[in-house]
């Protein structure tokens, strides 16, 4: 079960699968290093490998509709 800063996250990620860790860091105000371990906790959570397969999942659970 993600918490709610979790899917935040999640939906945030997916929205940006192709943008850098530097252009997240950005659009969420924290630092690149955060970026990192969010990302990384995430994907470990979910059990994925990278950014593509939590998108393709946000897709598919329609986290990124409207």
């Amino acid at each position: 079960m993600l918490s709610r800063l979790q899917y935040e996250d999640c939906t945030s990620c997916s929205r940006a699968a192709g943008e850098s860790n530097a252009e997240l860091a950005r659009k969420l105000f924290v630092s690149e290093a955060t970026v990192k371990t969010y990302v990384s906790r995430l994907l470990a959570k979910l059990d994925l490998t990278n950014r593509t397969q939590a998108a393709i999942l946000a897709h598919e659970a329609g986290l990124l509709d409207g």
